[in-house]
């Protein structure tokens, strides 16, 4: 009977073994699926895997922009005309952004450069026209507050030595480089912390900053403002350089046409507020302004619903989002550097003007 009883309870425990085998390796995979806490270094490097550039690399390339525009400025390099300068210090930084994307697997298609739907191209060229006399309005009143520290902005400058050649290139090349550093490599590195607002609004900051022109700065901003917008809710660059192309084209276009438009009384000097002082122009250019916002509204609100993006739109006007900080050192001091070189631009204009 005992040896009986002792081939009962080898057989029940040979019977067991394969699941108690088989429950540990349940608790073995239980435990490896479980996903462990992450530490800030380790986030960092899992976004930099899925192809986003860091937000400390993005400041730091534009600190190093911001450094070769000053060199640029104050070194007298009579060889290389000023228009150029600021297209010239953005050629290197193009090159150490690429350099890093290589290192960080950054594509391409990581920082925008995707197809955008064609309806986005036209509503982003009426969200352009819509926004210009508000635009041109700011400009104006600057001009008409602070004349004698008005600055011409590069386009400006070639066109008034009679470059229109060179002129037409700046356009093109300016909205390339421009939306490459501001758009994809900084703003796109922000959207991917979740921080919607603030990414507009330091983009915007840095656009101002980046048109060379202290008394230029507020309708720099606005239409940085409305830049960031399309770039955020289609996720791509294009419509960004195509909205670039339009306003400075814009710029050109009415440059040129001044003389005829002032000498023909036409229609589009009560609207673009080329020269306040007048009643009349100043009421046609308000009028502009209002509709154009109220148009430019509706074309935003448009492209959301186009690009599905809806969510995005309403994430930039409630703020918030994630905890990253986005305002690193390399970019307080860039800011600060740049709005210090532009205050002094001004100044030495106005010494020029008053002979002192």
């Amino acid at each position: 009977m005992a040896k009986k009883k002792k081939k009962n309870r080898s057989f029940r425990s040979r019977s067991n073994a394969p699941a108690k085998n088989a429950s540990a390796q349940q608790t073995a995979t239980v435990k490896k699926d479980v996903p462990k806490p992450k530490s800030e270094g380790s986030s960092a490097q899992s976004k930099s895997q899925k192809g986003v550039l860091p937000v400390k690399w993005a400041n730091w390339l534009f600190l190093i922009f911001t450094v070769l525009v000053i060199a640029l400025t104050v070194t007298p390099l009579r060889i290389i005309p000023r228009e150029w300068r600021s297209v010239l210090a953005y050629i290197p930084v193009v090159i150490m952004a690429l350099v890093v994307f290589r290192k960080q697997g950054v594509k391409a298609r990581d920082i925008g450069f995707k197809r955008s739907k064609p309806i986005s191209y036209l509503l982003t060229a009426g969200i352009a026209i819509a926004v210009y006399p508000f635009a041109s309005l700011i400009s104006s009143l600057v001009k008409m507050i602070i004349p004698t520290l008005f600055i011409r902005d590069d386009i400006e400058q070639a066109l008034s030595v009679g470059h229109i050649v060179n002129a037409v290139a700046l356009v093109f090349l300016t909205a390339i480089l421009e939306e490459f550093l501001i758009r994809g490599c900084m703003a796109g590195s922000y959207l991917s912390t979740g921080r919607y607002r603030a990414t507009v609004l330091l983009t915007a900051l840095v656009f101002g900053l980046v048109q060379m022109t202290a008394t230029g700065f507020l309708d720099a901003f606005v239409l940085g403002v409305v830049a960031a917008l399309i770039y955020v809710l289609t996720d791509s660059i294009w419509p960004c350089i195509f909205f670039q192309i339009l306003r400075k084209g814009a710029t050109v276009t009415f440059t040129l046409l001044e003389p005829t438009l002032r000498e023909n009384d036409s229609i589009l000097k009560y609207l673009l507020a080329r020269d306040l002082g007048d009643p009349l122009i100043e009421a046609g250019s308000i009028v502009a302004a209002a509709v154009g916002l109220v148009l430019m509204v509706i074309f935003i609100r448009r492209l959301a619903e186009v690009e599905k993006s809806t969510h995005k739109l309403k994430a930039c006007n409630a703020g918030g989002g994630g905890k990253e900080r986005l305002a690193t050192l390399p970019l307080i001091v860039g800011v600060i550097a740049l709005a210090i070189m532009l205050i002094f631009t001004d100044y030495a204009a106005y010494r020029a003007a008053f002979g002192y």
